[in-house]
């Protein structure tokens, strides 16, 4: 039987992925496309919704005439970009932060940039991050809206309400967020029932209140717990002073 010279052939090198430069730093395509699966699976820890910046810069760009109107494009970039992962914490958190701030300020006309993608982009980043986190990205946002508010005009009032007081009596929290205030500067307690999410039910609790973060947060010395916890305002129902 004659020789098959292809026996001696060196054997054939494997074919080695495509690199793909990345910000960063290079990465190859195997790499992208498991980081790719392993996002794909991810699924929230909690409901977390997007946040809602609040306070008065909020209520007076949320009351300022749009930029554009209503049909004009949004701002359109091509897809054939090299793909961008976000590996680290500080990534995701500056990125969410960014998407939030922009979010708030496009529900409102006040931004070209695409709706979809920002909605998008925050919950995909959000469920990646803890309560925590989330609740130091919603703060940041809510202070870099009141810096720009005084940046712009030295004797702009965070505090003050540009709603007629009409539309502020309306607001169900605003008399328990003013007991609250109140709490803190006189250092006294309160009864509050709160909306527990995660079982679904409302619960009494003493707390004595310390402060209050983006008019969105409670920070308080829980009496039941014996320790600091954090409260979603919008979650607090009645509040009571304790007479002691």
């Amino acid at each position: 039987m004659p020789d098959d010279p292809r026996r001696h052939l060196p054997p054939p090198t494997p074919r080695s992925e495509p690199r793909i430069k990345v910000p960063g730093g290079a990465s190859t395509q195997q790499a992208i496309e498991a980081e790719r699966r392993i996002a794909d699976r991810i699924r929230p820890r909690t409901a977390i919704p997007i946040p809602t910046i609040k306070g008065a810069a909020a209520r007076r760009v949320a009351l300022a005439e749009a930029r554009h109107r209503l049909n004009e494009p949004e701002m359109a970039f091509r897809d054939d970009g090299p793909e961008v992962l976000l590996r680290a914490g500080d990534e995701r958190g500056s990125v969410a932060l960014a998407c939030l701030l922009l979010e708030n300020l496009q529900r409102h006309g006040a931004t070209h940039a695409p709706a979809r993608p920002l909605q998008q982009v925050l919950d995909r980043l959000l469920v990646s991050l803890t309560q925590k986190e989330v609740m130091q990205i919603e703060v940041e946002a809510y202070e870099l809206m009141q810096w720009i508010g005084r940046a712009m005009n030295p004797y702009f009032d965070a505090d003050a309400d540009p709603r007629p007081p009409d539309a502020i009596h309306e607001d169900g929290h605003a008399a328990g967020l003013e007991l609250l205030r109140r709490a803190i500067a006189e250092r006294f307690d309160v009864e509050i029932t709160y909306y527990t999410g995660g079982r679904g039910e409302w619960t009494e609790r003493r707390v004595t209140p310390l402060r209050i973060s983006a008019e969105t947060y409670l920070t308080a010395w829980c009496h039941e717990r014996m320790d600091e916890r954090v409260f979603r305002v919008s979650r607090i129902g009645t509040v009571e002073r304790v007479l002691r």
